[in-house]
């Protein structure tokens, strides 16, 4: 399917064409890490235990990737 015959609802992202409700949820998923990025970033200055402050770093660390890629994608839509 080319540009011209793509639905109105059909967006294209590099090679990918997303329809307006996958656009839609990209935007949900990349609200929702940023909801954990922020509590694991909060939690871990508040936990003790060792083991839960490297899961929480973890966590911090693949919540800034992912909000990296969502947002590139989303930049080019």
């Amino acid at each position: 399917m080319n540009a011209t015959t793509q639905s109105p609802q059909a967006q294209t992202i590099g090679a990918v064409n997303l329809a307006t409700h996958e656009i839609l949820e990209m935007r949900e998923l990349l609200s929702s890490k940023n909801v954990c990025l922020t509590k694991s970033a909060t939690m871990q200055a508040l936990a003790s235990d060792p083991e839960l402050k490297t899961l929480l770093q973890q966590d911090v660390q693949q919540s800034k990737q992912a909000i990296q890629e969502l947002s590139a994608i989303l930049s080019k839509v």
